[in-house]
């Protein structure tokens, strides 16, 4: 329910912060997923590029265009291949 609802948004805003200060020290937000120093973070990120996939597929997803946009300002890539 509602309850359950505002914690996964509180997880959100903390793995959101760890994702701030990982840019702050490594300059980028392209986090390992078996990332040693915080493994949760590591697949928080991978999760968060799962969940744009289903957003933008329309699938269900708890993607909203608000987490959008603050992952976006801090420069995440969404996709890790690389364009040529």
């Amino acid at each position: 329910g509602f309850e359950w609802s505002l914690r996964q948004a509180q997880d959100w805003g903390i793995a959101l912060k760890e994702l701030e200060q990982y840019k702050l020290k490594y300059g980028h937000c392209r986090v390992p997923h078996r990332f040693a120093e915080n493994p949760k973070l590591g697949v928080w990120v991978r999760r968060q590029r799962t969940e744009y996939k289903n957003f933008i597929e329309g699938k269900h997803s708890a993607m909203t265009q608000e987490r959008i946009d603050s992952l976006k300002e801090l420069g995440f890539e969404w996709s890790l291949r690389k364009h040529y």
